[in-house]
This record gives C-alpha cells, sequence and structure tokens, in this order.
C-alpha cells in the first residue's frame, strides 16, 4: 500500500487542507494567467487524497462534498474552456481508486437535466483517448440511470443513447481499464431496470450470436458487463437467458480451451470468465441443476487451472478459490454429500498419499517435489481458509488442512527449488488464521480429543514462522496468526502446557508472552532471532529451536548473514542453562555433539561457510578440540569461486576462534594461506575479520614480521587488495617497511581506493613516531587530482588525507607551510565536502575560531560559506594565489552546482566592487598569471588538472568581461590579449576555443582597450570564423562576430550576411570574409 500512516492520525487536518485547496482552485479556475498554480493545486489535492489508502474510511465525513465539489469543478471548465478538466478526472479517479467507485459513485449528483450535457460532452471529438474523462463521465451517466421513473419521461429515446454509448465505450480499451469497468457499470445499471427489460434480452442476445466472432478485448468488456448484470439481475428476470449465456458463451469457451490449441485467453478474460461460471453455477444449484454445476466445477479446476500452468497467477487463483467457496457454501445449503465431495475434491488435487487415511492430524506428511505444483497448492489453501472465513467447511478436514499446512508454511526455494516468493507460506498463515477463527471451545476441545498433539504442534509452527521466515511481510502474518490463536485458545492450550499453575498465573504468562510479538520485533531477521532466547527465558524448550538454526546455517542456498545468524544463536542458545524450560512440550532435539559433527561434516563436503558457525562454537567453548584437519591448505585456495568473500570470511572467522582459544598458534603460521584468502571480493565483514587476524599477528611479536612476507602484502596492496590495504597497518614496522607503505601512497599510478585506505589508517605510525618520514607522502597526497574515465579519483586520496589529519591535528599543526597552501586551495573548490573539510582544518591550524559556529550549516548554505571564505581571504590569507587556484574551480567552473557556481562568482563580483584597486590588480595579475602557458609543454601535454585550472580561469576572467565590471585603469589587456591567443592556438579543444572567442569578443568592444588590440581580436574572430578547419569553431566565431557588428554598427548591410551565411560551408565563409574587406568596415 502507499498509504500514509499519518492520515490516521491527522485526518481532519488533512481533509481540511483538501478543502481549502478545492476552494482556491474553484476561485482561480477561470483566470487565464493563473492555470500553472491551479493545475499545480489540483495534482496536490490527488496526491492527498492518496494517503488515505490505508485508511479509505477516513475520507467518508468529507465525501459526498468532496465528490460535488469535484464534478462541480469539472463541469465549469468544460463549460468555459476544456483546461484543467482532465487534471480534475484524475483527481476523481483517485478518489475512486482509494474509496472504491461503486461507493463515491453514490455522491455524484443526481440531477436529470445533467443528463444531455454529460452526454454532449463524451460525445465531443477525441473523447475516446481520454481515459480519465471517460471514467468519470460514464461512471456519472450510471447513477443517473438509476433514476427511480421511467427514463423516457426524462426524453423518449434516453434509454437506448446509453444503450449505444455504454456498448460503444465498453471495447475501447483493453484489459479491464477503468474506461471499461465504468460502461459495464452504466450498462448493467442501465439493462437491469424493469423499463429495459427489452434492453437485456436484446444485448444478451447479440453478444450470443457474436460471441464466437469476438476479439479477446471486446469479450472482456461483455464479460464484465455480464459478472455485473448477473451479480445484481434477480434469478426469476434473468432465468431465460441463463441458457443462452451457457451454450454460447461458456460451453463455447469450454470447447475452445479443450480442443482448440491456438485458442488463447489472456488473464483477465479468464478471470471473468471463472466469475461468470461461478455465477450460473449458483443458479443451477437453486434450481437442482447438479450436473451443470459439476460440468463448471471441471471446467474452472480441470480445463482452466489445469491447463494454464504457471499462467494461472495469483489473482486466479484468488478469484479461482473464491469462486468454489461460493459454489461449496450454496451447495451445503441445499445438497450437503455434493458440498463434502467437493471439498475433498479439491484436497485430493495436492496428490498427497495417506492423506486421508484416518482423517486425523499428521506430523509427517510427505509433499513429493515432483507432485508439487504451486498454482494448485495456492488456490487450495486459499479454498480452504476462504471456506473457514464463510464457516463452511466441516469440523472433520480441519484436521486434514492443518497436516498439509504443517508442511506448506516451511515451503520455500530452499526446500523446493521452483518455489518463487512467498505466497505458499502467505497462504498458509492465511489458512491457519481463517481457520481458527471458524473453530469454538467446544470445536477445539473435540479436535484436541482426537488429534491430541495438533495444536501445540501449530503453535511452534507460528512461532518458527515469526523468527525464522526470511521475508518480514510473512513475520507480520505470523504475529497476526499467533494473536488469533493465542486469543481464542491460549487458556486452554497453556493450562495443559504449564501443569499446576493457576488460571491467574497462566493468564500472566500469556501477556508476557504476546507482548514479545510486536511488529518491531521482527523488522530484521536480525531482531527476530533475538526472540529465540526471550523465549527460552520464558521456558520455551532450546529444542524447538536448534533444528531451524542448524539447517539456516547447513542449507547453501541461505543468504550468508541469514547463515551467520544461525551460527551466532546457535551457540548461544546451546551454551544455555537447560533447566530453564518449564513448557509441557516434548521435543527431541540433536545433543552438542551431534550438531558439531553435522557441521564438521558439512564442511568436510564442501560447505565452507559453515566454519562461521563452528568458529561460534568454540568461542561458547562448546567445541574443546575441534579437528585441526578441517583447515586443510585446499581451503584456503578459494580461486574465484562465487561465494570466495563469504568463505574467506567464515575460514578467518573459525581461524581467530582458534588462536583466541589457544587451539591454533599465534603467529605467522597461516600468513601465506590468509593471503591467499584475501584475494577475495572485500565486504565490510571480510575486512574487519582481516585486521583482526593481521591485528593478532602483530600484536604477538615486538617487532617486525620479515621483509620478504611485507613486501609480498605490499605487492599484493598495488595489485588491488583492499582487504591487505585495510590491515598492513596493524603490523609494527621498521623504517624499511615503512617505506614500502609511503611508496605506494606515493604512487599516483595506483588505484586510489587503495591509497584512500592506506592513508586512513596510517595514523597506527604516527603513534610510533614515525610522523616526520609521513609528512612529504601526506602533503603530496593533497595534490592528487588523478582523472580517469570516472572522473576526479584523486578527490578520494585527498579527502583521505583530510580526514587523517582532522583526526591528527597535532600531526597536522607540525607541518610546514605546504600544508597552508595545500588547505586554502582545496578550500576554494567546487566539491562540497572536501572543500568545507579543508577549511575547517584551516581554521584549526592558523587558530581562527571565527567561523566555528558555521560550519554545520556549510554544506546546505553556500552564500555563508563562500561570505566566511571571502572573510578569511580579506583577513587572514597570506597565499593569494593559491586562494584563486582553487576559487576558479568554483566561480569559473564549467560545470557542477549551478548555485555553487552563481553564488562563488557573486562573491567575486563583491570583492571587485569593495574591494581597493591594488587588491583587484593583484587579483587580475593572479589570474592572468594562470592564463600563462608554460614553454617547456608542448601543445596537448598539459595535465588534465592544468587544462582544468586554465579553462576555469579564461571562464572567470570572461565573465567579469561580461559583467562589465570596472577593471583598474592599467590592467595590462595585452597581456590578457596574448595569454588567450597563444591557449587558443594550443591544441584543439573546441570548450577552450569558445571561452577565448568570449575574451576576444568583449576585447573588441570595450571602450578601455587600446584600438590595436581591439583589430587584432576582431581579425582573429574573422580568421576563426572563416578559415579554421573546425566547422563547430567557424560557428562559434560568427556568432561572436554577429554580436560585435551589433553592437558597433547594427545598420551595416553585412549584417544580415553573417546572419544567414552557411559558417559550415569554409567556402562560402572565406567568400564573406573577402566581400567585408572589399566594403572597406573599420568596425571589423
Amino acid at each position: 500500500m502507499n498509504g500514509d500512516s499519518t492520515a490516521i492520525v491527522n485526518a481532519e487536518s488533512i481533509l481540511h487542507d483538501i478543502e481549502i485547496l478545492l476552494k482556491e482552485i474553484e476561485s482561480g479556475i477561470h483566470s487565464e494567467n493563473g492555470r500553472g498554480l491551479v493545475q499545480k493545486k489540483i495534482k496536490n489535492v490527488t496526491t492527498t487524497i492518496n494517503r488515505f489508502e490505508a485508511t479509505p474510511k477516513l475520507l467518508d465525513s468529507k465525501l459526498e462534498w468532496l465528490v460535488k465539489m469535484i464534478t462541480s469543478l469539472y463541469l465549469q471548465t468544460k463549460r468555459t474552456n476544456g483546461n484543467l478538466s482532465n487534471d480534475l478526472a484524475e483527481c476523481f479517479y483517485q478518489l475512486t481508486k482509494v474509496r472504491g467507485y461503486k461507493f463515491v459513485v453514490n455522491f455524484c449528483s443526481n440531477d436529470v437535466y445533467l443528463i444531455p450535457e454529460l452526454l454532449s460532452i463524451i460525445s465531443g471529438t477525441d473523447m475516446e483517448n481520454d481515459d480519465c474523462q471517460c471514467f468519470l463521465l460514464l461512471l456519472w451517466l450510471s447513477r443517473l440511470a438509476m433514476v427511480p421513473f421511467q427514463l423516457s419521461n426524462i426524453e423518449e429515446s434516453l434509454a437506448e443513447k446509453l444503450f449505444q454509448l455504454s456498448n460503444r465505450f465498453l471495447v475501447v480499451h483493453s484489459s479491464a481499464s477503468r474506461t471499461q469497468i465504468a460502461s459495464s457499470y452504466l450498462l448493467s445499471n442501465l439493462i437491469i431496470r424493469s423499463d429495459c427489460a427489452s434492453l437485456l434480452k436484446r444485448y444478451v442476445l447479440t453478444i450470443a450470436d457474436d460471441w464466437s466472432y469476438m476479439s479477446n478485448n471486446i469479450k472482456l468488456g461483455h464479460l464484465l458487463a455480464l459478472n455485473q448484470i448477473l451479480k445484481n439481475k434477480s434469478n426469476v428476470e434473468i432465468a431465460h437467458l441463463i441458457p443462452v449465456l451457457q451454450s454460447s458463451i461458456i460451453d463455447y469457451e469450454v470447447i475452445q480451451i479443450r480442443h482448440n490449441r491456438r485458442h488463447s485467453l489472456n488473464t483477465v478474460n479468464v478471470l471473468y470468465i471463472i466469475k461468470v461460471s461461478t455465477k450460473l453455477a449458483n443458479f443451477y444449484i437453486r434450481t437442482n441443476d447438479f450436473e451443470r454445476v459439476s460440468g463448471i466445477v471441471n471446467f474452472i479446476l480441470l480445463d482452466i487451472m489445469n491447463s494454464m500452468s504457471s499462467g494461472f497467477d495469483a489473482k486466479l487463483r484468488e478469484c479461482t478459490a473464491k469462486s468454489i467457496t461460493k459454489i461449496v457454501t450454496s451447495l451445503s445449503l441445499k445438497a450437503v454429500n455434493y458440498a463434502s465431495q467437493l471439498i475433498w475434491f479439491m484436497i485430493d488435487q495436492l496428490k498427497i498419499r495417506n492423506l486421508k487415511s484416518n482423517h486425523k492430524f499428521q506430523k509427517d506428511v510427505e509433499i513429493n517435489p515432483l507432485d508439487f505444483q504451486v498454482d494448485k497448492y495456492h488456490t487450495i489453501l486459499l479454498f480452504v481458509a476462504f471456506l473457514g472465513m464463510e464457516k463452511s467447511v466441516p469440523l472433520e478436514v480441519i484436521p486434514i488442512a492443518f497436516s498439509i499446512v504443517h508442511k506448506t508454511i516451511f515451503i520455500s526455494d530452499i526446500t523446493f527449488s521452483h518455489v518463487k516468493g512467498s505466497q505458499i507460506r502467505d497462504a498458509s498463515c492465511f489458512c491457519i488464521w481463517a481457520l481458527c477463527r471458524k473453530l469454538k471451545q467446544n470445536d477445539y476441545e473435540s479436535l484436541c480429543q482426537y488429534n491430541p498433539e495438533m495444536m501445540e504442534c501449530l503453535l511452534l509452527d507460528i512461532i518458527k514462522v515469526i523468527v525464522f521466515d526470511a521475508d518480514f511481510t510473512i513475520r507480520r502474518c505470523g504475529i497476526a496468526v499467533l494473536q488469533e490463536f493465542v486469543g481464542r485458545f491460549g487458556n486452554m492450550l497453556f493450562q495443559h502446557l504449564l501443569p499446576g499453575r493457576t488460571a491467574n498465573e497462566v493468564g500472566e504468562f500469556l501477556i508476557r508472552f504476546i507482548e514479545m510479538f510486536t511488529a518491531a520485533s521482527v523488522s530484521r531477521l536480525s531482531d527476530s532471532h533475538k526472540l529465540i532466547m526471550k523465549l527460552y527465558s520464558l521456558g520455551f524448550d532450546k529444542g524447538i529451536f536448534v533444528e531451524p538454526l542448524l539447517e539456516e546455517i547447513i542449507f547453501e542456498s541461505n543468504v550468508f548473514e541469514t547463515r551467520k545468524l544461525g551460527g551466532i544463536f546457535l551457540a548461544e542458545l546451546l551454551g544455555g542453562d537447560s533447566s530453564i524450560a518449564c513448557l509441557n512440550l516434548p521435543i527431541e532435539f540433536p545433543s552438542t555433539e551431534n550438531v558439531v559433527s553435522n557441521i564438521s561434516k558439512a564442511i568436510k563436503n564442501g560447505n565452507y561457510e559453515c566454519f562461521y558457525a563452528l568458529a561460534e562454537m568454540v568461542n561458547r567453548k562448546l567445541v574443546i578440540r575441534p579437528s585441526m584437519d578441517l583447515l586443510e591448505d585446499k581451503f584456503f585456495a578459494l580461486g574465484h569461486h562465487p561465494k570466495a568473500p563469504e568463505r574467506a570470511e567464515s575460514i578467518l572467522h573459525f581461524l581467530i576462534a582458534l588462536i583466541e582459544a589457544e587451539i591454533a598458534p599465534k603467529n605467522e603460521t597461516y600468513l601465506s594461506e590468509v593471503l591467499s584468502l584475501s584475494r577475495a571480493q572485500p565486504t565490510k565483514s571480510l575486512s574487519s575479520e582481516v585486521k583482526k587476524y593481521l591485528k593478532i599477528i602483530g600484536e604477538c611479536r615486538r617487532e617486525s614480521i620479515t621483509f620478504h612476507d611485507f613486501e609480498s602484502i605490499c605487492h599484493r596492496i598495488a595489485r588491488g587488495n583492499q582487504l591487505l590495504a585495510e590491515g598492513v597497518t596493524a603490523f609494527p614496522v621498521n623504517n624499511q617497511q615503512l617505506d614500502l607503505v609511503l611508496f605506494l601512497i606515493e604512487d599516483f599510478s595506483i588505484d586510489p581506493d587503495i591509497r584512500s585506505i592506506l592513508i586512513k589508517g596510517i595514523h597506527a605510525f604516527l603513534q610510533c613516531g614515525f610522523s616526520a618520514k609521513i609528512e612529504k607522502s601526506i602533503l603530496e597526497s593533497l595534490d592528487d587530482y588523478t582523472n580517469t574515465d570516472q572522473g576526479d579519483v584523486g578527490s578520494k586520496v585527498r579527502l583521505a588525507t583530510l580526514s587523517l589529519l582532522a583526526e591528527n591535528d597535532q600531526f597536522a599543526l607540525q607541518l610546514d607551510r605546504g600544508l597552508k597552501r595545500r588547505l586554502i586551495r582545496l578550500s576554494g573548490e567546487s566539491m562540497d565536502k572536501l572543500r568545507i573539510e579543508a577549511f575547517k582544518l584551516l581554521c584549526k591550524v592558523d587558530d581562527i575560531p571565527d567561523y566555528k559556529a558555521h560550519y554545520e550549516t556549510y554544506m546546505s548554505n553556500y552564500e555563508l560559506y563562500f561570505q566566511d571564505f571571502y572573510d578569511y581571504y580579506s583577513k587572514y590569507c597570506d597565499e593569494k594565489d593559491q586562494f584563486w587556484e582553487g576559487m576558479v574551480h568554483s566561480a569559473g567552473a564549467l560545470t557542477g552546482s549551478s548555485d555553487l557556481i552563481n553564488v562563488s562568482f557573486r562573491c567575486v563580483l563583491s570583492l571587485c566592487y569593495y574591494s581597493s584597486e591594488s587588491d583587484v590588480e593583484e587579483m587580475l595579475a593572479i589570474l592572468f598569471r594562470m592564463l600563462k602557458t608554460p614553454t617547456s609543454t608542448p601543445p596537448g601535454c598539459a595535465t588534465i588538472r592544468h587544462q582544468k585550472t586554465t579553462n576555469c580561469a579564461l571562464m572567470l576572467v570572461g565573465k567579469l568581461l561580461e559583467a562589465e565590471v570596472e577593471l583598474p585603469k592599467d590592467t595590462n589587456y595585452e597581456v590578457l590579449y596574448v595569454r588567450t591567443y597563444n591557449l587558443h592556438i594550443k591544441g584543439a579543444n573546441v570548450k577552450r576555443m569558445g571561452l577565448a572567442l568570449k575574451i576576444f569578443q568583449h576585447l573588441s568592444t570595450s571602450l578601455s582597450v587600446a584600438s590595436d588590440i581591439q583589430q587584432k581580436c576582431r581579425k582573429r574572430i574573422w580568421w576563426l570564423a572563416s578559415q579554421h578547419k573546425s566547422a563547430t569553431v567557424r560557428v562559434m566565431a560568427s556568432k561572436s562576430l554577429f554580436e560585435i557588428l551589433n553592437e558597433l554598427d547594427p545598420t551595416c548591410p553585412l549584417m544580415s550576411k553573417i546572419d544567414t551565411c552557411d559558417w559550415r560551408d569554409q567556402e562560402e565563409a572565406s567568400r564573406l570574409q573577402v566581400e567585408s574587406t572589399i566594403l572597406g568596415l573599420r568596425c571589423i
């Protein structure tokens, strides 16, 4: 469900909000300017109505007003320009979807004078394509068609018009669409009227004649209508037409399904064929035509259910179960024997041997996997449950049903590989719940007399479902079943299970027992497993849980986390006090020795994940001396097995348990094997086990492991072994080994994830007095701008380094100015988390508390962050070149968050407006220096980081010129021109060309720029527009050219030619340049 639980508490407030919104919509609906706002409000109403999906009856207090308001607004929009009508129809549909269309339609206006208007609207052009509006109009007309007087009193031909209209829309859409549903409802309401009897006969005879020629979609529309008609029309009035429906429709479909292999029906058609057939069967029961009833039952069960196989989906199963239940309920009033026979016939479909041998509960019923069909079992379990709901199930059936459920409640893809989902288990829970509701106290006593262990067995089954089922929904279902079961029979059952206790003591026990089971107690599987020890403490025998826990551990198809839980709780349970149990439940369970033997056997058969459970046994001292033969070399060579991480974790967990129990040696005996395990795909829990093992090995030595072993570990780390990267810092190291680790950190070719992990763990070396050796590596890590096809992966290294420095502030404080320079640069960059962490650390290093109160809001408030950063710049910053090297990546960013870029650029503008002229000159000098191309760098060979910085600097300069910032008089525009020129001629970067063109364009028209520089810029743009080999560059240059000419001489005769010239054609572009030269355009 999509309903909102808060709607239950705040229903009145939410309904009041809807009322206000609808009144605002009414007042604004005729305004052309506010259409978008009104549309938004209508959608808001639609969304708010949906909040009541879980509790639809809470709408009832305002439902009549809501329906009349929405339908009134709909007509108002249709009477004006039709705008918003579809949105209002969608809102109406949402209301019917939440509360049910048959209920909602009762509140539509019954003013018969609206009929002509509604007919006119629905007859409009293209209305068939508007599903929502058709639904509203047809449903409204179905209400008006029920007026308590002759339709001919309104209009002579009204009945015929409505008949034709409903027939037309009955076949417009497919798959039981809302239009089909509404039109079928209209048609049924119309032709069941006493003054429309001729229409009923005409309709039935017409579709009967045409049935064999109809498409499936047309048939579906008529099946919807027939279902409504048979539901609402009395038997006497329809009796003469039943044979026609049977012979022309049902019998036809029977023959086609049985004999025509090419005949296909979609599941929705089959669903309504079953519904119509069931209503015919109920008619035959009333007329004692049991042969016909038998034929329909066989058709539903044998022809449809058996033949459709996997196509017999959950909706069809539920429909079939309900249909057969209705037939059994009707038969029980007329022919009890037939009803009983049909119930047993249904159960016999399961093909369970010896199920009815003595009509008693059987714990050991065997379900043959070859005979197990999900669709049949699901249908029949639902059937028995619905019988229980109708109180039509005979008492002798209940022990048989419980015998089946005792097995099916645990069926999953673990026990039967072809079972998908939890439908069988869900239906089993439903079955127990429904049958418990049917039973009275004397029924319970009678059943217990002949089935002495049945109720105890069911109780334990329900508890096991709550504790062990992998599906949260089923665990919740189990709680509902347990509450029903204990609420009805708890006193009687537990009086027997707690001999010698008074009624009050039994009552107190039941309260404590039931209070354990809440939604929160089963929200996760780990939570539900905690109930094991609570139940054990309450007095339930540990044997109840040993077998299920052992199955969790040993079944390889279980997810690894479940198998770990099984191991943890099995060890805790077996280690508990055996004298706690007080319930009289004779349960046999394997001894601890047998449990260990089963687990060890599974390990020897290749089920290595069982090592985890065995380790827990060792930790609890349940295994004193496990066989060391289990740790054979081959277990450590997992290769590329899909379960390698789980197996590696389990083996390591066992090895650590042996070491901690002093069974295995606390040295490097198994180090080489662990190194081979570490090749597995890293997981969080496996990483934890690797670190724990390496820490144990490290702690047992006063000096480092051999250089050869350490070098081997570093070699694996360099090749991408994350597990060893996380654990290597657990070792004590010497200077030579530390150099190996630092070499890995400094090598930019190694995976940034690996280097990040090493940096995060290096604090262990700082504490050992190696800080001086580490300084250089740490500073260089802040300069890692490695770029791959995944983007700026070097940011992981920079962020890890900042985290290390923040956690080791004393180490950060002793670093030289190199750290401060880097932090200033990083504080101006575009990545939020990295920029903020750098600034916080910068303030700590400089001992500046001014901005500490703002740290928490920086992530969501760019304005505040850049205000503080510029305040730092103006008051404390003595590394201004680093400041601008970082800032260009925010204020001059080419991509990224528009909010970040705009806010940071506004701060740059503020600096230009409010700083001294010398400060602005300094800023420009730094920016111009960034544009300088190193003479030693060949074209195209600059690093990606340098190229990005240059492009961002170009962008920022261009934005300053575009913003018409008044730059200092002594600004060296010639330097800007030369450096922009040099940048754009080196390489073929189109993005940089665009940035350069922007600067050339502004220099060409600025009054502050010398005329010779203006001319150079214009000539360069002309050359780029006409001579550059890239068509994309020529087009960009032509746009700059047009803007220059438009600003300098908008009446120039060349303007239109520049605008219409195909600049992608280089010859045409060249001719235009020659023409401009002949004309002697000085402005160009």
